[in-house]
């Protein structure tokens, strides 16, 4: 199969040389942000030109080339959609990895439109890359971008192997070739240009590597693509590509100074992959190589972070940006607040599959451009996530001196939110401010008074004071069962970092160690341990399946001080033994431990975990804020914004579900605290969409109301909801019922029909039935007509027979009037009978 890739690979398009837009000085700067574009081999439109039908049809499924090959593969016969959604799992067929999560059936493919040929859903994967560089193009034209950040996960799923090597082609050059594109591509690294789940040959000997996807990941090859290291703006360049790394040093800095636009900009590539090495090196390289990989990785984080820092402080360009590819949740907090100082305002990434803006609690605002093509499987958001999508597209920016605009845009050109605006940083303000954070998360109220007035003298807007002084509450913001949990390594000190957690519903602020305790990581948590006494446990529910009791209870026996629980759900008790939660539990996110196990593969390494606040934390924080001179109009609001966050926490865990009733309490309360968000909105579709699907599945047992089927009908069509044959069916059996219904009333048949004959027009299929009872109904009327015609007929004949003889009465002689009996001619007559 490689063998006969390779023979239909196109290897014609060259590197496309960047010329600079109006010379490199234009008056309006923008930039594009995309990453997580390259697609894997087998899909979309480069694919459809370089495997043959037959090819597609053996490794994928007949039709599977286009949608006009899946019209045609139906329509002569040879499958059905059916038959392809019962075919996905256990890695195939094969149809590249825009259709991955099907070949793993991970969601059901049987259940999910986009693992179904039939609907607009599995053709929107299909082409996505194509699909995303047509919106960029047509977006570029429209504003003519300076220069694009690319923040990689270039080529799925273990990028290339050289520099001539054809994915380069059929990936990057063939997609983006407009001239609007052929401008600088600033470049990162991420996880899948190392290999993925293979192994980089370039940076260790390929000897026994564990997944043969693609032959020979080179990260250098990408570096080596770039023939001009020392390119600078506003200069052109011979190849686009622009990705100056020096051996293993894996960062680089570019300067753009723009004098019409009156602005200038340093942007620092940096490499995050040290988040990944657990997948990067132990799951992917041989044993003999994986301590190698994660060393390089390490060592490289500290190299890096030791350049990263002074040049920072160097700097004095208007703008300072910093890209990597994993988002900050994914890497110690310690290195955004130390950015922060250093005046960089945008943190830029992608590796989640999806576009987001976040506010990060530093002050960065955080770009997550992550969905130029590659499979929407993952996702992500954090607690300070402004908005999120899973939407194809990229992201851009408009770079002003004193502001960035950004703007998001999916692969049908559409922008998602209204645009954020990201004010210039003042140092001297978001020092003060981090003070007064400092002092504020500390209930410290004459540290955090001292902080407002200086905030004040300053100028800063009261605004940014208030949400500062009430960082505190946001520390605590659940009206109890939280605590603030402190983690602090001893050798990688870089690493220390801290969260809120929420505490079990058996578990007392009043439990929790007071002292520093040492973070302990068992083999297993469902069985009983063994782990140094007075310790704090990690246990993780996403990798053992008992419960949480279970894990606090052996815990508990193995003489722990706590427990941390990674879930994404609190921990609540049952009626299990109560003895079993002695010991408290925290439950924390996943993204907080993800160095834990590169830490501990040094065996002199020790993890400290303190616990602090609670309920106790949350009332003092309020108080503090309070006394020191936050108006109560902005507590309320914060405490309104913490009921918002928790609701939306219910709404995320009902999204687990199926259960409606559970979905329902967490929207209602959602809606009773004002709450909205694209999670809820995606609630309210999940809702209407079981609500719907119960409808579908009974429509034959109700089948009463015509408009109300045909709108159910309608709407699942909309939503791409099924099936509907029982409610298709109901519809057919009603217009039906309407249509005799109407041929019953005889002659009068023709309101009622009408009606009845457009029902039967929306079911479908009975064409010949509305054209029988046309014609009855039309002969009822003719023959009513007839009956009506003669009945006047015979009433004119009457009518005139009438006339006749009053008219003879009219002419007869009359006899002379007789005078009228008098008494006596009565009295004889009466005596006479």
């Amino acid at each position: 199969r490689a063998e006969a890739l390779k023979k239909f690979r196109r290897l014609g398009t060259k590197p496309l040389p960047a010329l600079l837009p109006d010379n490199g000085d234009p008056e309006d700067v923008h930039i594009f942000v995309i990453g997580d574009w390259g697609t894997y081999p087998g899909t979309g439109i480069n694919m459809a030109s370089d495997w043959t039908e037959q090819m597609w049809n053996t490794h994928c499924f007949r039709g599977a080339r286009s949608p006009q090959h899946w019209k045609e593969a139906k329509a002569n016969g040879y499958t059905t959609a059916a038959k392809v959604t019962r075919s996905w799992g256990g890695g195939r067929p094969i149809c590249g990895s825009m259709h991955l999560e099907c070949s793993w059936d991970k969601g059901g493919a049987s259940k999910n439109n986009r693992c179904n040929p039939d609907h607009d859903a599995f053709w929107r994967d299909h082409y996505a890359q194509q699909n995303v560089a047509t919106s960029m193009t047509d977006l570029a034209r429209e504003r003519k971008p300076s220069f694009i950040i690319n923040t990689a996960d270039n080529f799925y799923y273990a990028g290339v192997e050289s520099t001539t090597d054809p994915l380069w082609s059929m990936m990057f050059e063939e997609l983006y070739p407009d001239q609007s594109l052929q401008i600088p591509w600033l470049g990162s690294l991420g996880n899948h240009d190392y290999g993925g789940h293979t192994c980089d040959v370039c940076l260790w000997p390929k000897i026994g590597h564990r997944d043969n996807r693609r032959d020979s990941p080179c990260s250098q090859a990408m570096i080596d693509y770039d023939t001009e290291h020392d390119w600078q703006w506003p200069n052109n360049k011979k190849v686009r590509w622009v990705l100056p790394m020096k051996g293993e040093n894996r960062w680089y800095m570019k300067s753009f100074d723009f004098k019409k636009g009156n602005v200038t900009i340093d942007v620092f590539v940096i490499d995050t992959n040290k988040a990944h090495v657990s997948s990067q090196c132990h799951s992917s390289c041989p044993d003999s190589v994986a301590p190698k990989c994660v060393s390089f990785f390490m060592q490289l984080w500290t190299r890096q972070r030791a350049w990263l820092l002074p040049a920072l402080e160097q700097s004095t360009a208007n703008w300072k940006m910093v890209v990597g590819h994993a988002p900050p949740e994914n890497f110690e907090e310690s290195l955004m607040e130390e950015m922060r100082d250093r005046g960089v305002s945008v943190f830029m990434a992608g590796h989640v599959h999806q576009l987001r803006h976040d506010r990060h609690p530093s002050g960065i605002e955080v770009i997550v451009s992550g969905s130029g093509g590659g499979y929407q499987s993952a996702g992500g958001g954090t607690s300070y996530t402004l908005h999120e999508t899973q939407d194809y597209g990229f992201a851009t920016i408009h770079a002003q001196w004193d502001k960035l605009t950004v703007e998001y845009v999916n692969d049908q050109g559409r922008v998602l939110w209204d645009p954020i605006v990201i004010p210039k940083v003042d140092l001297v303000q978001e020092g003060l401010l981090k003070k007064l954070r400092e002092a504020a998360i500390k209930s410290d109220v004459p540290a955090t008074k001292d902080a407002i007035g200086k905030a004040k003298a300053h100028g800063v807007d009261d605004s940014y004071i208030y949400a500062a002084a009430m960082a505190g509450v946001k520390a605590f913001e659940a009206t109890g069962g939280m605590t603030w949990v402190h983690m602090e390594p001893k050798l990688m000190k870089a690493g220390a970092a801290t969260t809120s957690a929420i505490l079990a519903s058996w578990t007392t602020e009043e439990s929790l160690p007071t002292e520093v305790t040492k973070l302990a990581v068992p083999a297993r948590c469902c069985t009983p341990m063994t782990v140094p006494h007075s310790q704090t446990v990690l246990c993780d529910s996403t990798k053992e399946l008992c419960s949480s009791q279970q894990m606090a209870k052996n815990a508990r026996g193995a003489g722990a001080a706590a427990m941390l629980w990674v879930s994404k759900e609190q921990a609540q008790a049952d009626s299990q033994d109560a003895e079993a939660f002695d010991i408290p539990v925290a439950s924390i996110p996943k993204s907080f431990v993800l160095d834990v196990p590169s830490w501990l593969g040094n065996q002199d390494e020790e993890i400290f975990i303190t616990f602090t606040g609670g309920e106790k934390g949350y009332e003092k924080s309020l108080d503090a804020a309070r006394t020191a001179g936050v108006p109560e109009t902005i507590i309320e609001a914060a405490i309104l914004a913490a009921k918002q966050r928790r609701a939306e926490e219910h709404v995320q865990a009902a999204m687990a579900t199926t259960d409606q009733q559970v979905i329902k309490a967490a929207l209602a309360m959602a809606e009773e605290f004002g709450a909205e968000s694209d999670l809820i909105e995606q609630a309210r579709r999940k809702l209407a969409i079981l609500i719907l699907q119960d409808s579908l599945a009974s429509a034959d047992q109700n089948c009463k109301d015509f408009n109300a089927v045909h709108d159910m009908i309608q709407q699942a069509k909309a939503l791409e909801v099924g099936p509907t044959d029982k409610a298709e069916g109901c519809r057919k059996d009603l217009a039906v019922t309407a249509l005799n219904a109407a041929l019953e009333l005889g002659s009068a048949c023709k309101d009622p029909l009408s009606v009845a004959v457009s029902w039967c027009k929306l079911a479908g299929g009975l064409d010949s039935r509305i054209e029988d009872a046309e014609k009855k109904c039309d002969k009822e009327v003719a023959a009513a007509s007839r009956r009506t015609l003669l009945i006047v007929l015979v009433l004119l004949v009457l009518l005139g027979a009438g006339a006749g003889v009053v008219l003879y009465s009219k002419r007869r002689p009359q006899a002379p009037p007789q005078p009228s009996p008098g008494g006596i001619e009565l009295l004889e007559a009466e005596s006479a009978s």
